[in-house]
């Protein structure tokens, strides 16, 4: 609540350092605009928001290959393009969503191999998205191959949120693929998650997708039971 009565200052202030390719400024606030724009599902404006900080800082860079960045531009463009192409997607534009987050994992791939704290968790952060992508585009094996190299590294760093994350998109293409008590076990453990961390845009998330399920094998009880409880929160949201 109170970052969204600041948001029209947030935006100015990102648009500036967006303008003069501020790696580091872009880098801090990027996760936390993500998930503000991602909780109240406005990608339309995510879109363009961090098609703002990719233009300046591939302006700011002597060259866009890989080999002309700083470590911080590295890791700032890896970020902004990462999550422009998961907002890509969201709105239904799965190719150029694809296209944007290969290109974020070229960026942050020698990051996290060099073992990189920050560098690690965006990597991981942009598997789990290319994964969530490729399976939204039927490429159930590779897409599935990404969001469980993701869920390994997320654990690993006890990154409680992002492995609910992975959880969630695992449990999908289970669903998909008509593995239905797959699909429950992974969608409960990715719900446990986020009750252990009160996050209640992760335990909404995790309902609303175990109600599919539920309603899937005829458990139309517990699915009423499901959506009965992630509304107020929804609407508290």
């Amino acid at each position: 609540v109170e970052l969204l009565a600041e948001l029209a200052n947030i935006r100015l202030s990102w648009h500036w350092a967006a303008t003069h390719g501020q790696p580091t400024e872009l880098s801090r606030a990027a996760d936390t605009l993500f998930w503000l724009y991602e909780s109240r599902s406005n990608c339309r404006e995510g879109v363009p928001l961090f098609g703002q900080a990719v233009q300046g800082l591939e302006r700011s860079a002597t060259t866009n290959r890989i080999a002309g960045l700083t470590a911080a531009q590295q890791l700032a463009l890896g970020q902004v393009l990462s999550y422009q192409g998961y907002f890509c997607f969201r709105q239904g534009q799965h190719p150029q969503g694809r296209e944007l987050l290969q290109r974020s994992r070229a960026l942050l791939q020698p990051l996290a191999l060099s073992q990189d704290a920050p560098g690690r968790l965006a990597y991981t952060m942009t598997l789990a998205f290319l994964g969530t992508v490729m399976v939204g585009m039927g490429d159930y094996d590779e897409g599935r191959q990404h969001l469980q190299a993701a869920l390994q590294i997320k654990r690993a760093l006890a990154d409680r949120w992002g492995a609910a994350f992975c959880l969630r998109q695992l449990g999908l293409a289970a669903f998909y693929f008509g593995e239905h008590d797959d699909a429950y076990r992974l969608l409960q453990e990715s719900l446990t998650l986020g009750r252990q961390l009160g996050d209640n845009w992760s335990i909404v998330a995790s309902l609303n997708l175990l109600s599919q399920v539920a309603y899937t094998q005829g458990n139309y009880d517990e699915a009423q039971r499901m959506l009965a409880e992630g509304l107020p929160l929804s609407r508290a949201l």
